[in-house]
């Protein structure tokens, strides 16, 4: 069941997150959270997620006490990675909420992470939960587009190429004496006969 409402016409953002502030901690797991469905039907049918975040899965319960409970468990490999997502509270787009996701091909089976209403821990939490589980770092643009935060090839993040050492000015520069490299050549009397100035 998904977490966070759908894109209803174009040009408004794709997630809404009506409920409260959320977290739970990647270094104490496994992490259990209980995460309220946004939907209006299915808040007021009470639903609700109580998902338990382990290092190879996830066990979730979606339980509604007219409906029942659905138990069901997905690997973590079944998942693209972490998403952070910017969702509102109301349709004006007056509060935005950050949301961290784990974030799954079924966006059934999504869960969200973190929400925030300040944004000042969603950074932290996002990066931590992707160190911790291995998993790349994902984000959404207001089309609901999740793409990779960072471009990879494989396990490996690319980044711009950097300049090797000759590009340095320093690694033309020629020592003032052989055997007193930095020494400038007026002092010769430090400089042994046996060895001949540079230059």
């Amino acid at each position: 069941m998904r977490n966070v409402g759908h894109q209803q016409t174009s040009g408004e953002p794709s997630r809404r997150w009506i409920s409260g502030q959320l977290d739970a901690d990647p270094f104490r797991l496994p992490a259990s959270l209980v995460v309220p469905h946004q939907p209006l039907w299915r808040r007021m049918a009470g639903f609700l997620r109580y998902a338990t975040i382990y290092r190879d899965r996830v066990k979730v319960q979606d339980s509604s006490p007219p409906f029942g409970v659905w138990d069901w468990e997905a690997p973590i490999s079944d998942y693209d990675g972490i998403a952070l997502i910017v969702a509102y509270k109301d349709k004006h787009l007056d509060v935005p909420v950050i949301l961290v996701e784990l974030h799954h091909p079924d966006p059934e089976k999504s869960v969200i992470l973190h929400a925030s209403l300040d944004g000042a821990d969603a950074g932290a939490r996002w990066r931590s939960w992707s160190q911790v589980l291995g998993m790349p770092l994902l984000v959404e643009d207001r089309q609901g587009v999740v793409r990779e935060a960072a471009d990879r090839l494989g396990q490996v993040a690319l980044q711009p190429a950097q300049p090797h050492r000759g590009a340095s000015p320093l690694t033309c520069r020629r020592p003032m004496s052989f055997g007193f490299t930095g020494r400038p050549r007026q002092w010769s009397d430090r400089v042994s006969v046996t060895r001949p100035h540079a230059y």
